[in-house]
């Protein structure tokens, strides 16, 4: 059975099935703790957070201390730099509307941002502290400053919390504080960097990467012979390789012509496209994440033609005809020992991989539309890769000449720091659904 809070040193689960949430324990504490008619101070040291726990915290502490006749004179907040960062707001508002609620001055209530570099601050912790008498209380917990950790969410997080009204312990909590304040407060440059750094990444992740692919149908099923010097040389001299491209030691041919296929079906994403839908950057063309996923049913649906084209053309009888014209072809260039290598393995090699060419799916959608997607590299350890990203990539926006279709909407998202993110992409993607796709 759970333990109800008490004054003896206790941990507790909290947010549990009919048990009382973190944000019920601390109310408890304040009515424990014997700071009647007392000036407090709120600390909450938390790893995240978000703003209606904060908000609620605060205003419960609030009401708890005036059930004892105190009264709450300051509220000071640690959060890790990177939670801060992706808050959608200076804080000034969250102060503002805090202060509102509670009746506090505004310049007593703080959010400071704790900055271990290269390692995340973890600690969760609340305490309540008497400026004169230093009465009150401490609750270590793993529960952060978010709804789900207070328990005030419909799917809050299992917790546990221990709280201790020990003099000693109060006291060392004040100087972590202090110590956290003192040495681990990020700056304001450290701040604006941080800033810009979830900025750009919340907007990179927000799409995908595609790297252009510049092989076609034709390379796929190309019939290749390697010469020798005589081949070279009669090559270099004669031309006598008619129908074949040629480089030093090779020739080569596409005898099906695959090619062909989009003189009857046009491709799915013409060249504009790309244009008005994509930006180039370091990593490759950057496309947002609902454009992406429209390639994607859209080349589902509609790549079944070329996959019939295709069929027939490497269809058994039509093969057959192009093996045997390939083969006479070949034992005329073997006997003037113009080739290397054996004619049965030449010519059955590529039959084969011209039978099983309708078969590769993936590839016949690369050679559709010359775009492939790259791999997810960029996370927060990436910081490097993601700021020179990002700088090359507003580089390109400073340009007025360049900022059409996307990237005048990116522009836009940089300049208010991506508060309209999602509606702005949303936007683009309904624009090249009705273009593309009516």
């Amino acid at each position: 059975m759970m333990c109800k809070a008490s004054q003896t040193k206790m941990p507790h689960l909290v947010n549990y099935a009919n048990q009382q949430t973190l944000l019920n324990h601390l109310e408890q504490a304040v009515r424990e703790t014997r700071i009647n008619g007392e000036d407090c101070v709120l600390y909450a040291v938390t790893c995240y957070f978000d703003r209606e726990a904060a908000e609620k915290l605060v205003a419960c502490i609030n009401e708890a201390l005036k059930a004892v006749q105190g009264r709450l004179t300051q509220v000071h907040i640690f959060i890790d730099i990177g939670d801060w960062s992706k808050y959608r707001g200076d804080g000034k508002e969250l102060v503002s509307c805090i202060s509102r609620r509670v009746g506090l001055e505004k310049n007593k209530i703080e959010f400071i941002p704790i900055n271990f570099k290269g390692r995340l601050f973890h600690v969760k912790s609340y305490g309540l502290v008497s400026s004169k008498t230093q009465k009150g209380f401490l609750a270590t917990t793993s529960g952060n400053l978010t709804r789900r950790g207070l328990g005030i969410h419909e799917n809050s997080n299992i917790e546990i919390v221990e709280i201790t009204h020990d003099s000693a312990s109060l006291s060392q909590f004040i100087r972590i504080t202090k110590e956290l304040r003192e040495d681990y407060c990020a700056s304001r440059k450290l701040i604006a960097e941080q800033d810009d750094f979830v900025l750009a990444l919340r907007i990179l992740q927000a799409g995908e990467f595609y790297h252009k692919w510049e092989g076609n149908l034709s390379s796929a099923v190309r019939f290749q012979l390697t010469l020798t010097e005589k081949g070279k040389e009669s090559q270099k001299v004669n031309k006598i390789f008619k129908g074949y491209q040629s480089d030093s030691n090779s020739i080569l041919r596409d005898p099906l012509n695959l090619q062909q296929v989009f003189s009857k079906i046009p491709k799915l994403f013409p060249e504009r496209f790309w244009a008005a839908y994509s930006v180039d950057t370091l990593l490759g063309r950057w496309v947002p994440r609902g454009i992406a996923n429209l390639v994607d049913e859209t080349l589902e649906k509609d790549f079944l033609p070329y996959l019939k084209k295709i069929e027939e053309i490497t269809s058994v009888e039509n093969l057959k005809l192009k093996e045997a014209e390939i083969r006479e072809e070949v034992e005329i260039f073997k006997k003037k020992d113009y080739i290397e290598g054996d004619v049965d393995k030449l010519v059955s090699g590529w039959r084969d991989r011209a039978e099983k060419f309708h078969s590769k799916q993936e590839l016949i959608k690369l050679c559709i539309y010359k775009y492939e997607k790259v791999p997810e590299i960029l996370d927060s350890a990436n910081r490097r890769l993601v700021r020179q990203t990002f700088e090359c990539l507003r580089d390109q926006l400073e340009i007025p000449s360049r900022r059409q279709g996307i990237k005048a909407s990116l522009k836009i998202i940089i300049e208010s720091r991506a508060r309209n993110l999602e509606e702005k992409l949303e936007e683009l993607e309904s624009k090249a659904r009705r273009e593309f796709l009516t």
